[in-house]
């Protein structure tokens, strides 16, 4: 018998997929909160595998569930720069939040890090010891007004305790005075940045904090260039979201039918990395100096975006495509990409823009940069 269903359509198919994530996801909270005995009970066999006579404990503040975003990336490849760095020395933990739920592990991407409860945590710190705490710059406001008075009791009992503010965004970064209310817990304060742009004398008096550029790096190795025969005729597209992109996108798409458009979204970071490198181009329609503009061109691609002087430092201005706004971006694209779209002048363009980025952006100069801030010599002291 000849089968008639009629296939769906993507819009269909689209609902069914967004009403699938929906129902999982409060089964997901369902679950956690049903099995927070148990993983405490994890957690806390953790921590007692872990020697505590190290005279040195860091700890990195982040979600207790899957929060995908570059941001948990850049922090994972701190925390692994910081284990080789400090070793038998200290004893580095991921913390999550406090006082709120929390998975084991992060599942979005490979990983071998174990998420621990801050709660549990700061029950094992002991008064000699120094400690390190790390907190996103967002997250700041929160973490203080979370705290119960016997946390803070604790935190204030230690004899040596560094808090550390990782600035990974300008536009995140709370009021000084919110800043400056950590120092109820203790006067050791510092802020990391992971720009150029906005590692200034101008922030280091506002905050009147040491400041030290880090920078943001998501892998924990050198990373290798595709050449132009090496990538398909994909562009990767950021998942932000900007008055402009659809129509953006659609003029690509119309001039482009071949062209395969993939936003970036749901997607394992394992996968991604394997598409960054493939994908001949790449848009980013948030802050621009990120990682789908800067990582792309490593690779040996081309990126598109809009100049951004929070983000960019001023030599970027220079680059073609990364224009000076979305209406530039509009007029321009197509025309860049037909240029650009055989390999003598994509190689070479490719090359022009990764010199640009590999001073601020290598391996190498990130795990200088972390080795700085341990032994206390930061950019701006």
């Amino acid at each position: 018998m000849q089968n008639t269903q009629q296939p769906e359509s993507s819009f269909a198919v689209r609902v069914k997929q967004r009403a699938a994530k929906f129902l999982r996801q409060p089964l997901r909270t369902a679950a956690i909160v049903a099995l927070q005995p148990y993983f405490q009970l994890i957690q806390r066999r953790r921590l007692h595998a872990v020697p505590n006579d190290a005279p040195q404990v860091v700890v990195m503040l982040v979600p207790g569930t899957d929060s995908i975003s570059g941001g948990i990336l850049s922090i994972y490849a701190f925390y692994c720069a910081t284990r080789a760095l400090l070793g038998t020395g200290a004893n580095v933990l991921l913390g999550t939040y406090p006082n709120k739920l929390t998975s084991l592990r992060y599942r979005w991407f490979h990983n071998d890090g174990q998420l621990i409860q801050f709660n549990l945590i700061l029950d094992t710190f002991r008064p000699q010891q120094s400690v390190c705490l790390h907190l996103l710059e967002y997250y700041v406001p929160y973490f203080l007004r979370e705290l119960t008075a016997e946390q803070v009791r604790k935190l204030q009992a230690l004899k040596d305790l560094h808090i550390n503010v990782m600035n990974q965004n300008i536009q995140l970064m709370p009021a000084p005075e919110v800043i400056g209310q950590l120092r109820q817990l203790t006067p050791h304060l510092t802020i990391t940045t992971a720009h150029s742009s906005y590692t200034t004398p101008a922030l280091r008096q506002l905050y009147d904090a040491p400041t030290h550029l880090l920078s943001a790096w998501f892998e924990q190795q050198e990373i290798e260039t595709v050449p132009y025969r090496g990538k398909e005729n994909i562009m990767m597209v950021s998942p932000d979201a900007h008055p402009d992109k659809v129509k953006i996108l659609a003029r690509i798409r119309q001039a482009f039918p071949a062209l395969q458009l993939i936003v970036i979204q749901n997607m394992k970071y394992d996968d991604f990395k394997v598409l960054e490198a493939k994908a001949k181009w790449s848009i980013s329609f948030g802050e621009g100096f990120d990682g789908y503009t800067i990582f792309p061109v490593l690779k040996g691609g081309v990126s598109f975006t809009v100049y951004n002087e929070d983000f960019f430092l001023p030599k970027y201005q220079a680059v073609p495509t990364f224009y000076a706004s979305y209406e530039a971006l509009y007029e321009n694209i197509v025309a860049d990409m037909q240029w650009l779209d055989q390999a003598p002048a994509y190689e070479a363009y490719n090359s022009e823009v990764a010199a640009l980025c590999r001073p601020d952006h290598s391996y190498e100069k990130y795990l200088q940069r972390v080795e700085a801030f341990y032994r206390q010599e930061y950019t701006l002291p």
